[in-house]
C-alpha cells in the first residue's frame, strides 16, 4: 500500500500539469488575395481583404496585420497602382465574413 501512494500522487500531479498546458486554438484559413497597390507602405509580406472591405496586410511575415486606412490597396485599377497577388492567413471567422471579390 505504501508503494501505491507515491504512484497515485505522481499520476495526479501529472494530470494537473498536463491540463495547465491547454491552449486556445484559433483555426485559420489560407488563401490568396488579388488587387492593386501604390507601394505607399513599401514591400509587404501577405494580406487579405477584411469583411469591411479594408485590406489587412503584414509588413513582415511574423508581424501583426495592419489595416490600410489610406486606400493604398484597391480591388480596381487606378493610375499609379500595380497589380499584386499575395497569399493570406486569417482567422476562420474573418474568412467566412469576407465578401466575395467583385466579378469583372
Amino acid at each position: 500500500m505504501k508503494r501505491l501512494v507515491p504512484v497515485v500522487f505522481v499520476a495526479a500531479l501529472t494530470s494537473i500539469g498536463l491540463s495547465a498546458c491547454e491552449t486556445s486554438y484559433v483555426p485559420y484559413a489560407y488563401g490568396h488575395a488579388d488587387g492593386y497597390y501604390d507601394n505607399f507602405y513599401g514591400p509587404f509580406a501577405m494580406g487579405y481583404w477584411g469583411a469591411d472591405g479594408v485590406f489587412q496586410y503584414r509588413r513582415f511575415k511574423d508581424f501583426a496585420y495592419l489595416a490600410d486606412q489610406g486606400q493604398h490597396f484597391r480591388r480596381d485599377f487606378a493610375s499609379g497602382y500595380r497589380p499584386f497577388h499575395t497569399w493570406s492567413v486569417r482567422p476562420i471567422d474573418e474568412a467566412m465574413a469576407s465578401p466575395p471579390p467583385p466579378q469583372p
